[in-house]
């Protein structure tokens, strides 16, 4: 429940430079940016409410709530490909052939849907079933993250230390947690936790790439785009 909390906090923190205050300066976004905006919301306020239900040991609400999850990880999914897709476009308006971005929301937002359903399905196995669905929150919150940067002086690499390394940070954290409780590390905490770390990593590590820009160039012609 506190990280559901931390994870709301940052995330209203994090979006102020960005969207809350030129939203209250007049600025006009894109419907996509608002549905986006709401699926997202939504996801972190039912992640709340259901590890409360569940410290409540309210196990019957909890369930029925659970479902409303899969309808909600759907419209994060597609939202967050389409955001990604309509801020490429803008980049490619205003003379950039870099559109990485899209390629990258539909990376995290389809490792954040199989998290979900993998731990949809493994719901009966309540140890499995929490820790897919706090990785996939993890992973989704990182968009949070990486906009606190806003409130420092700027550096270089700073997008990399906000957006990968504090927003990664939670993963050990809650590794040593664990440890520190059960003198072990549940396996998919550990490896399907690696392998969050990993698939973002890799983005880091490539974005800047020319293999990595040229697919997604690719991949941005595929769905429509055009230069």
């Amino acid at each position: 429940m506190t990280f559901a909390i931390i994870g709301i906090l940052v995330t209203i923190v994090g979006f102020i430079p960005t969207y809350f205050r030129p939203l209250l300066e007049a600025k006009k976004f894109g419907l996509v940016f608002h549905f986006h905006g709401l699926f997202a919301a939504c996801w972190l306020i039912l992640f709340l409410v259901q590890t409360t239900l569940i410290n409540k040991q309210n196990v019957g609400l909890h369930k029925k709530l659970g479902y409303f999850g899969l309808f909600i990880m759907v419209g994060l999914v597609i939202s967050l490909q389409l955001v990604g897709f309509t801020q490429s476009g803008i980049l490619v308006q205003e003379g950039s052939d870099n559109v990485v971005t899209f390629l990258g929301t539909i990376l995290d937002s389809l490792t954040f849907g199989i998290l979900v359903l993998f731990g949809t399905i493994k719901r009966k196995r309540i140890e499995i079933h929490k820790r897919l669905m706090l990785l996939a929150t993890i992973l989704l919150l990182w968009v949070a993250w990486v906009r606190l940067r806003y409130y420092f002086p700027p550096f270089e690499g700073n997008f990399d230390v906000f957006g990968f390394g504090l927003a990664m940070l939670p993963i050990p954290i809650f590794w040593l947690i664990e440890y520190s409780y059960f003198r072990k590390i549940h396996p998919v905490m550990l490896y399907v936790g690696i392998a969050v770390i990993i698939e973002q990593g890799f983005q880091v590590l490539f974005s800047e790439s020319k293999f990595y820009m040229d697919f997604a160039a690719y991949v941005f012609r595929l769905a429509g785009g055009s230069f």
